[in-house]
């Protein structure tokens, strides 16, 4: 074999070599944790920072407890103080209530059908489905409900739950729909995606996002796939990889002390601060974010966020169609080799340090950029394989 063949030899086992081991680190797992971080990053610094402004979140914070206990009416409230809420954003496009009612009113049966009534004449509220799988008895008229928020197909999915606990049947029956409010975070206790579709025993249950917009056929099963616009939604599996906005706040936000009072001042024929039809063709969730009543679910934007976030981005990027797909590991194992082979061909070729590092440098440089330039325009290309390679090259 002459010099020229030794050398190619050479150059193809160090490549080889070169990538098989960042192909074994890439799947050990060993990095997840810091491509986790790097989406993060860029999900705060790439992404854009406010929605379009039709998604709105009226939010039980500490103004609105002291609003109301200001008139002696203590958290929890009686259920017929939603009704002036529901009946303010009656014109919404949905409502969507993250809080679910397991027990009947302690102040009575009437305050239960109060609430009934509104979510009747309201006619567009959506309430949470917790799915299990606790050991939980579930009677015939909760199994009925459960067959009644069943999407009509039945969709493949490894999310399985045996029970649910609904709100009481006197609620859970007045409202439009329902739907599946437990997600699971990534394994470093980060919100950055929801599952969609759940199967309850032999039923398939949307999650609660997805109920509202299967009900506006915004989507859509298509040949077993949940679809938008005749297209398939880019799902990890089940999920929906979430495209957060780079905002801490990327939605409006109301506090529900806002409405009460918009409400009264309307009742009394006072211009309200928030006029009725300012909600008119919106989708409108409902939240607790006061301390201590909600559960903290952190996101790649900031730790300290809430459920009702989570659900609201869900639904931004659903209906807008503002997505981030991940590109299969395909197409970063590729990227792997020809990193491995360049980087090998370069530096055998090249003897001066300098020269190396510069072109070390520009080889990191082009995967940054590819990769910052790829998620700014809703792509997810993995950093931390590519950058592997460059290590081990």
């Amino acid at each position: 074999m002459n010099l020229v063949g030794s050398r190619l030899v050479r150059m193809a086992l160090l490549a080889l070599a070169a990538f098989g081991l960042s192909l074994a680190l890439f799947l050990s797992g060993l990095f997840t944790t810091f491509e986790y971080k790097v989406y993060d990053l860029m999900s705060r610094n790439l992404n854009p920072a406010k929605g379009p402004g039709d998604i709105v979140i009226v939010k039980i914070d500490q103004q609105s407890l002291d609003a109301l206990s200001s008139e002696n009416i203590n958290w929890p409230w009686p259920r017929q103080m939603y009704a002036p809420l529901l009946d303010y954003l009656s014109q919404a496009d949905g409502v969507l209530v993250d809080i679910i009612f397991t027990e009947p009113s302690s102040y009575g049966e009437e305050d239960d059908l109060l609430l009934a009534e509104a979510l009747k004449k309201a006619g567009n509220v959506f309430l949470p489905i917790f799915l299990t799988n606790d050991n939980r008895q579930m009677g015939a008229e909760e199994l009925a409900f459960m067959k009644k928020s069943a999407m009509p197909h039945v969709l493949s999915t490894r999310l399985i739950y045996q029970s649910a606990i609904t709100n009481i049947e006197n609620i859970r029956t007045a409202a439009l729909g329902a739907g599946n409010v437990v997600m699971k975070p990534d394994a470093d206790g980060t919100y950055r995606r929801v599952p969609l579709s759940f199967r309850f025993r032999t039923e398939t249950i949307p999650n609660f996002v997805l109920a509202s917009l299967l009900k506006d056929k915004k989507i859509t099963v298509q040949g077993g796939k949940l679809s938008a616009a005749n297209k398939p939604l880019p799902l990890l599996g089940d999920s929906l990889l979430l495209r957060f906005y780079s905002a801490p706040e990327p939605f409006t936000i109301i506090s529900a002390a806002d409405i009460f009072k918009s409400s009264i001042d309307s009742e009394a024929g006072r211009t309200p601060v928030i006029a009725r039809d300012f909600f008119k063709g919106k989708k409108v969730f409902i939240g607790l974010t006061a301390a201590g009543l909600y559960d903290l679910k952190p996101t790649p934007i900031t730790a300290v966020s809430t459920g009702v976030m989570v659900h609201a981005t869900a639904m931004d990027n659903l209906l807008h169609r503002h997505y981030i797909r991940q590109l299969p590991s395909f197409a970063s194992v590729v990227l792997m080799f020809l990193l491995s082979a360049a980087i090998c061909l370069f530096v055998l070729t090249h003897h001066k340090f300098s020269t190396n590092l510069a072109f070390f440098a520009a080889a990191a440089a082009f995967v940054l950029g590819l990769s910052g330039m790829l998620f700014k325009n809703g792509i997810y290309l993995q950093v931390v394989p590519s950058a592997t390679a460059l290590v081990v090259a």
